[in-house]
């Protein structure tokens, strides 16, 4: 039994099928649980009350009011990660922002959002980085979130689709693995392999999360005191109000 998708929606069953001492197969099953029908434990409900106490002042914070919902999506282009993305764009000078695909956090609700929401979707504390990469390196990590997607071997999936902005691009997951990205274009250019791009993304991808290696290997690598999840807060805080980012559909994907 494993966790699946958060907040207690679904029980994970998975099956790992071993034939001759090797794994040839894994089966996943969702059990989805109507959370609603259940009540809390009341001793469990008190301490998780008692630990929050101090902290609900900051989680409660007001930082912006929505128009829209904004959810997260994991394996296609999410609402959510483009508003980041648009907004580390806009406050650190970038060609493209990239963040990694995750399925953590529920969405944004139109309506007023508090600090507790912004953190239940970027909870880790993450360090804003800024860096060169050529757009071949670009291509290439597009190419290894294709093969995340949808690997020769569906034990390799990993990850959900790399998140982006201020790049187009299609990606056709029936072609061959290294042939899936096509048109790929920033600032209504075609991306040129020589060229440099200045990319903002954080902390995290330079490790080779997910197996996105060309990200660690890119130049000029500037790595900024800024959480994260601070920063975007107080740039929500500024806007006042926050509507779904106009510039989704930067991605075509072709299942």
């Amino acid at each position: 039994m494993v966790q699946a998708m958060s907040d207690a929606a679904v029980l994970g069953e998975t099956e790992l099928v071993i034939t001759n001492n090797k794994l040839v197969d894994v089966k996943t099953h969702h059990h989805w649980l109507w959370n609603e029908q259940l009540q809390p434990d009341a001793a469990l409900q008190a301490l998780i009350d008692e630990q929050r106490k101090p902290h609900l002042a900051k989680l409660q914070e007001h930082v912006v009011e929505s128009t829209a919902t904004i959810g997260r999506q994991y394996k296609s282009e999410s609402p959510f990660d483009k508003l980041v993305g648009n907004l580390l764009l806009e406050g650190f000078k970038g060609d493209v922002a990239i963040m990694p695909g995750v399925g953590y956090g529920i969405s944004i609700k139109a309506g007023p959002v508090t600090s507790e929401e912004v953190y239940n979707l970027l909870p880790h504390p993450s360090k804003i980085v800024t860096l060169t990469m050529t757009g071949k390196q670009l291509t290439m990590t597009l190419e290894q979130a294709a093969k995340n997607l949808k690997p020769a071997d569906k034990l390799e999936a990993v990850g959900g689709l790399i998140q982006t902005a201020g790049i187009h691009y299609e990606m056709d997951l029936t072609k061959p693995v290294g042939q899936r990205i096509s048109k790929a274009q920033i600032k209504n250019q075609p991306v040129n392999d020589d060229q440099n791009y200045r990319v903002v993304t954080h902390n995290g991808l330079l490790t080779g999360l997910h197996n996105f290696d060309e990200i660690g290997k890119g130049q000029n690598i500037n790595r900024t005191a800024q959480p994260l999840t601070d920063f975007i807060i107080q740039q929500l805080k500024e806007m006042k109000t926050v509507d779904m980012p106009a510039n989704m559909g930067e991605v075509t994907i072709k299942r």
